[in-house]
């Protein structure tokens, strides 16, 4: 924990201040561009602080408690506000950065007040004017916060449950899931325009194809090594200590036993959207990525008018975030409802009939984040551990919501600020992930599919394994990253190899104890594949990697 007061009165006082704390940011290992963007605010801050104080006297706080850091500047005087006369400032200062022309600062001016104002707050008490800069946190409250509902919530659901009964049933059914439900509904409207926006940014926003082609060879490259490990070391596990039995056909429907088919061709060829707007609004992730590759590569072979394109993406996928991070704010509550739902209406008895392949599955996927670890270590000669401790908030919070697209905004924040990791390189390698490295997911269906097999005594050829495998890995770019989905995938997967669609309910019970970790596998997979990617271009920050916990 660091505190320092200052003082000034006079302009040049205020200068030093602001070196002394510069001093304090780069000891601290901010990335220069991250100081260069809290130096100017500072400074307008003090400029004019200094001017509505009275008696020219203002008094700083730096504040650094871990990864947490911020600046109090405090006066008496008259309020600071948002005023013609501080953003301007500000907006010309970063304007002369990233390059802008001056019939674009008025446009640029927006974007600096939400991107902004969400770090800057001000306050007055009586005659005090405090305004407070958050340069940094660590989402240690964040993270508390998370803790807190998931235990809370799964306490909640086992008591209820054993005292209230089948009133505790409906509660989960029509008031706890309604919560949940509202959220993920919310977190649909900014999912698709998230994925959209990020993905043409990051084809656009690199400084030249090849570059970029060459950063898509890379991730390419990672994220197949890591879908094959996940779909092999599946396989041979299953094959080593098999599990299932034809007597759990009894727990499907008659009705649910007819198999049917299903074509690998449909599903690529709906890959390609007929409308440009009905995939942001259904959410069909591969068409998405459809549209963000196209609208990449058409903004970045613009010329000139390309950086005007870019720009209106920028503020775009600024304000979805900002939207996004108002949703958010309802996180806690939406993980405490839906763990007391899943802890209320879980099936013990399907539970129990089933611990075979769910200790299977959820084996297999711990063994992968073990596997993953290794390759950070091999790849980039970074700590396995050291990475899950960096990531650590992340994962905990997909395993919660059980959503890659629910928490994108934390996991782009996270690989920025503390794996360091290079914009141009989480931009892309994120929404590309959510698509092409559903390592978890194949982990899911692959042991799931050797286990219906098995139920129903479906004889597997070499070639027949080999089809299933591409099966597999096509439904699972196609699955969209909300719990839940896998259930969908099922019932399109196993008519496929020879298993009713309706076997699908002897899993049902026991999917919501696996799409936690599955998502959790799922974001830690790609975010190891973007370390390794942003070692080899050379754009992984090594200060914020050794400075940041």
């Amino acid at each position: 924990m660091l505190w320092k007061r200052f003082k000034f009165n006079t302009e040049e006082e205020s200068r030093v201040v602001l070196e002394t704390i510069t001093e304090d940011f780069k000891k601290k290992g901010l990335g220069d561009r991250l100081i260069l963007k809290k130096r100017v605010m500072l400074e307008e801050i003090f400029a004019q602080a200094l001017e509505l104080a009275e008696q020219k006297s203002v008094r700083v706080i730096f504040r650094q408690m871990g990864n947490d850091i911020s600046v109090k500047v405090m006066y008496k005087g008259a309020d600071f506000a948002f005023s013609d006369s501080f953003i301007p400032r500000i907006q010309a200062a970063f304007a002369l950065e990233e390059g802008l022309t001056a019939d674009e600062l008025e446009d640029f001016r927006t974007l600096m007040l939400l991107k902004y104002r969400s770090n800057l707050s001000v306050s007055r008490k009586d005659s005090l004017n405090t305004v407070k800069l958050v340069v940094m946190t660590s989402g240690q409250k964040a993270l508390r916060n998370t803790v807190i509902a998931l235990l809370s919530g799964l306490a909640f659901g086992v008591i209820f449950r054993m005292a209230a009964g089948d009133i505790a049933v409906w509660a989960a059914e029509n008031l706890l899931t309604t919560v949940y439900s509202m959220f993920l509904n919310a977190i649909k409207i900014v999912a698709g325009p998230l994925v959209y926006t990020s993905m043409t940014l990051g084809i656009a926003g690199n400084e030249n194809v090849g570059g970029m082609g060459k950063m898509v060879r890379r991730l390419g490259l990672m994220f197949f090594i890591v879908s094959a490990l996940s779909m092999v070391l599946s396989f041979a596990l299953f094959q080593a200590f098999p599990v299932g039995s034809p007597a759990l056909q009894s727990m499907v429907s008659e009705g649910l036993h007819d198999s049917g088919s299903y074509s690998i061709l449909t599903l690529i060829v709906e890959t390609v959207p007929s409308s440009f707007i009905a995939p942001l609004v259904y959410g069909n992730m591969l068409q998405i990525l459809f549209l963000g590759v196209i609208s990449g590569i058409a903004a970045a072979g613009l010329g000139e008018g390309s950086s005007k394109i870019i720009d209106a993406f920028r503020t775009m996928e600024l304000f979805i975030s900002g939207i996004a991070g108002l949703i958010l704010k309802f996180m806690p509550l939406s993980i405490f409802c839906s763990i007391s739902a899943m802890a209320i209406t879980t099936d013990v008895q399907a539970m129990l009939a089933l611990l075979g392949w769910l200790f299977r599955v959820l084996g297999m996927m711990l063994l992968m984040l073990v596997v993953i670890g290794l390759l950070v270590a091999s790849f980039t000669g970074k700590s396995p551990f050291k990475f899950y401790v960096k990531y650590k908030e992340v994962m905990l919070n997909a395993m919660a919501l059980g959503s890659s697209s629910a928490v994108m905004p934390l996991n782009m924040k996270v690989c920025r600020d503390k794996l360091g990791i290079s914009p141009k390189v989480y931009s892309l390698s994120i929404p590309l992930g959510m698509m092409v490295n559903a390592n978890g997911v194949l982990v899911n269906m692959m042991v799931t599919a050797l286990f219906m097999t098995r139920i129903y005594e479906v004889k597997l050829s070499v070639m027949s394994i080999l089809c299933m495998a591409v099966m597999i890995y096509i439904l699972a770019l196609s699955a969209p990253p909300i719990p839940g989905a896998m259930l969908i995938v099922y019932a399109t997967l196993f008519p496929s190899i020879g298993v009713p669609a309706g076997a699908v309910t002897i899993i049902m019970g026991l999917m919501p104890l696996i799409d936690p970790v599955e998502t959790m596998l799922n974001v830690s997979g790609t975010a190891a594949c973007s370390l390794i990617a942003a070692r080899w271009s050379g754009l992984l920050n090594d200060r914020i990697w050794d400075n940041t916990l």
